[in-house]
């Protein structure tokens, strides 16, 4: 965890379990980076990112996915020492403790 880094929203950025609950979620590429963008149980947008390292970003309650995306991540971490660029949703959620969406049929889950 950075302890000078926070997030205006959720506070300090960690690498540790976020535990946020997904409502809704579209993978919008695969690899390269990997990357999910939707919307969690409170209506606030996230928009998640694999590349080497895993980002996931949140946004305010009404917020566009640019504006999310603008947003300093709330979660941070090198989730492979090699640089594939594909991650499953299976591994997100468990490094980053995301739970949901229920019923989803993305890839990996």
């Amino acid at each position: 965890m950075n302890p000078e880094k926070n997030h205006k929203i959720y506070g300090p950025i960690t690498d540790g379990a976020i535990g946020l609950e997904v409502a809704e979620l579209r993978q919008t590429c695969e690899a390269y980076p990997s990357q999910w963008e939707g919307k969690l149980v409170d209506g606030k947008t996230i928009y998640i990112r694999y590349r080497g390292v895993l980002t996931v970003q949140v946004g305010q309650v009404g917020s566009t996915i640019d504006e999310t995306v603008g947003n300093e991540p709330i979660y941070r971490k090198r989730a492979r020492e090699e640089f594939p660029g594909g991650i499953s949703y299976r591994e997100v959620k468990k490094l980053t403790g995301l739970t949901g969406p229920k019923g989803s049929k993305l890839n990996g889950i």
